[in-house]
């Protein structure tokens, strides 16, 4: 009877084991959590960021909504299948749309991020934006954030995502949110253009400038703190506004 006995705590142990390492297994098959980010206000893009760093996000940070691929209307730029980000946080009031208004063209075209894990962050919410906010099924802050309301906002995000599945469009470099004014000269023999900089990494970054690109032109860009030119070459192209577009370069 003993001997039935060891074998069967041994078998338990067996199993226990067994389940343990397939927990860790799946545990680093997990993906990092990634959070979306839009504000025009540098500082508040700065703490964000610096506080889901902490949290171990990765963290995606634009100044203007015109980021989002449905701003213009190009639905199919935005992921099929899979959602871009985790979480999703907006300013209210922002260049060109508001967040309430950028909420709703997602909805509109199917954005896959549940909107229970989306939310709007503004220091001048009524209760007509709260109703409306409500009603599309997303969260609301007011500025100044707490950040123990927001931590639990998250907690409770995290209930909801399933880290064993993929996200779309990952980046492989972070991006610093800017509004920067460069000089840049398209092609060979142009007269140099002005443009802003509406984010960078170490690899490329987001132009805005006054003049439509083509994919896989090749653009100079004036450096501040040197004569010389830096090339880079135009990766995808995006209409702004009337006679304005947006640009993603890759330095060469």
């Amino acid at each position: 009877m003993e001997n039935a006995e060891g074998k069967r705590i041994i078998a338990d142990l067996k199993q226990h084991i067994i389940r343990v390492m397939m927990k860790f297994e799946r545990r680093e098959k997990m993906r990092k959590r990634r959070a979306v980010i839009f504000d025009d206000e540098p500082i508040i893009l700065k703490v964000m960021t610096y506080f889901l760093s902490s949290l171990k996000y990765e963290v995606i940070a634009f100044s203007e909504p015109m980021a989002c691929p449905l701003y213009n209307g190009s639905a199919e730029a935005c992921p099929k299948e899979l959602p871009c980000a985790d979480i999703m946080i907006t300013d209210l009031v922002m260049p060109a749309m508001t967040g309430v208004e950028l909420l709703r063209l997602q909805t509109a075209h199917g954005c896959k991020l549940t909107t229970k894990n989306k939310a709007v962050m503004s220091g001048h919410l009524d209760e007509e934006k709260k109703k409306q906010i409500l009603e599309l099924g997303c969260g609301s802050f007011e500025k100044p954030i707490s950040l123990d309301v927001l931590a639990s906002w998250i907690a409770r995000c995290e209930e909801r995502m399933d880290l064993s599945q993929p996200i779309a469009c990952r980046r492989q470099e972070a991006r610093r949110p800017e509004q920067r004014p460069i000089t840049c000269t398209i092609g060979t023999g142009a007269a140099p253009v002005s443009a802003l900089i509406i984010n960078s990494s170490a690899g490329g970054l987001c132009l805005q400038l006054p003049e439509t690109l083509e994919v896989g032109q090749t653009v100079r860009i004036e450096q501040e703190t040197s004569p010389a030119l830096r090339k880079a070459q135009v990766r995808w192209v995006r209409a702004h506004e009337k006679s304005v577009c947006l640009a993603g370069l890759q330095f060469c």
